[in-house]
């Protein structure tokens, strides 16, 4: 069952909302101690996420379900993963015929 929630987005602060329902809906054990643990990180790193990371993952998140912190972590640290260097050095190694193969990044404490 999904809920239909508020997220509200605040450009100078973490969203807030209720984890509650993805918890609920969770097969893990201590999800709502992992959500505590990213807010928190969310919260410290806040202020070095772009503008443009932080629209990509509200409408991301907006559309992928109950809304979920971890969620918005994992979003951000794919988008720093996909510009830090090692990222571009093994899409040019790609694109030169080399067999790298990105890995799949899923939610894994949600049921669907």
């Amino acid at each position: 069952m999904l809920s239909s929630q508020l997220i509200v987005t605040v450009a100078g602060r973490v969203p807030e909302f209720d984890v509650g329902p993805s918890c609920r809906e969770s097969t893990v054990s201590d999800c709502l101690s992992m959500e505590r643990f990213a807010r928190d990180k969310l919260i410290k790193d806040w202020p070095s996420f772009t503008a443009h990371d932080r629209a990509m993952c509200d409408m991301e998140e907006k559309i992928s379900g109950p809304p979920s912190y971890i969620g918005w972590l994992t979003c951000f640290e794919i988008n720093a993963n996909a510009r830090s260097p090692e990222a571009n050095s093994s899409r040019s190694a790609g694109a030169m015929g080399s067999e790298a193969t990105p890995k799949r990044h899923d939610r894994i404490h949600r049921r669907h």
